[in-house]
């Protein structure tokens, strides 16, 4: 095999999905090949941090919403064989499936690919995001290389944009607003926020139109629920970046040392959505 269709079969090599006889000559090639030895410890980091995340808690009336929806079925008369369909129960198949998320907190499916992941993916945040952790302030000249853009105050970035982003609505607790950019890309503009943490690192956050998604270059990435809500998680340079649409628009949470954290600020970007326009 060689490292297309080694990246190609990752995924069910991974879950143990294989037959012995592919699974030998994936085998084989990870014994002489570093590039995919690392995606399959990128896919295996990730799946450990999905793994030991904080269950969400189960909704406190969810049995109540199940039997009060089980007994509403019931109630209704059965129509003619020749005229029943799946459509009086799709509600019920809802709620269990919400309930199947609830209960495992787990990612629904993995995706691990190569190139071909986003091929219409503009921009890509991958060189940013791996040298943020790094050198935050060679990351902000390499992003400002690619997408020119200029600071912003909160003001200036509402009246370009015709709204307050969500990002500068208020600052996570425990966080320092930093600085904002407004970037020029190909797709959109795009707002840039900054914040530092108590030890000095900083924190990326994205915000455009759901046009197009965020790209992070070829890293493993998961699609998983994030609070209750679906994400993508990429791990790059052993930080984390979090993407999720949030009131309408594509978000995406750089340099994250922990999935506790990236819950917490999806939490707090969340919240921001509900505020509505104006800060508080």
């Amino acid at each position: 095999m060689n490292c297309h269709e080694v990246q190609e079969n990752l995924s069910a090599y991974f879950d143990c999905e294989l037959s012995e006889d592919a699974r030998r000559m994936v085998d084989e090639h990870l014994a002489g090949c570093e590039s995919c030895g690392s995606e399959l410890r990128c896919c295996a980091a990730l799946s450990n941090l999905v793994k030991h995340a904080p269950l969400p808690a189960m909704p406190a009336d969810l049995w109540t919403r199940i039997e009060d929806e089980l007994a509403a079925q019931a109630s209704v008369p059965r129509p003619p064989f020749w005229a029943r369909g799946t459509r009086p129960y799709a509600r019920l198949l809802v709620l269990a499936a919400g309930l199947l998320v609830v209960v495992t907190g787990a990612a629904i499916w993995y995706r691990v690919s190569g190139s071909g992941r986003h091929p219409n993916a503009v921009p890509d945040l991958a060189p940013f995001a791996s040298l943020l952790g790094q050198d935050p302030s060679a990351a902000q000249q390499m992003l400002l290389a690619s997408y020119p853009g200029q600071p912003v105050s909160s003001d200036q970035a509402a009246r370009e944009l015709g709204y307050l982003p969500v990002s500068l609505r208020r600052s996570p607790a425990g966080y320092r607003l930093h600085s904002a950019y407004l970037l020029d890309m190909p797709c959109c503009r795009c707002m840039q926020t900054l914040y530092e943490r108590s030890d000095g690192q900083l924190v990326a956050v994205f915000e455009k139109s759901p046009d197009q998604p965020l790209a992070f270059g070829d890293q493993p990435t998961i699609c998983t629920q994030c609070n209750g809500q679906p994400c993508q998680l990429t791990q790059s340079d052993g930080r984390l970046v979090v993407s999720c649409q949030i009131a309408n628009r594509q978000l995406a949470i750089v340099g994250a040392a922990s999935m506790d954290e990236a819950q917490r600020l999806l939490t707090w970007l969340h919240e921001n959505s509900r505020l509505g326009e104006n800060r508080s």
